[in-house]
């Protein structure tokens, strides 16, 4: 059985020159034009999250029901390759709390270079 997938790869939230609102805008009217049925949706953040860009994640995560569809959610946390665990660790969780995530669901880690999960 194939199954088609659908990728979309967005303007950033946290490196956009564009109004974090508008990036949400321009998902949703994307989304909505092309009457996709989403089945993973993956947030990618790097350093520091600022309130305006956590308020439009959890803004798009609010019209995409993220509290009943929590499974169906990744956070990637990228670009931590200089930082040590703790510190990894620590950003990990400020992005979860930002976005009030539950940072121990299905949470694991990936290490740099490698494909080995490690589970949290």
């Amino acid at each position: 059985l194939t199954v088609p997938l659908n990728v979309i790869d967005s303007v950033g939230f946290c490196d956009s020159e564009i109004d974090p609102q508008q990036v949400v805008d321009i998902v949703k009217e994307f989304i909505k034009a092309n009457v996709m049925n989403l089945h993973k949706v993956i947030i990618v953040c790097s350093n520091r999250i600022e309130a305006a860009q956590a308020q439009a994640i959890k803004s798009f995560m609010t019209w995409l029901k993220y509290d009943r569809h929590q499974p169906n959610f990744v956070f990637l946390y990228n670009k931590a390759e200089t930082l040590d665990d703790a510190e990894r660790e620590e950003a990990v969780s400020q992005m979860c709390d930002l976005l009030g995530v539950n940072y121990g669901f299905n949470a694991v880690w990936l290490a740099p270079g490698s494909s080995e999960q490690t589970s949290i």
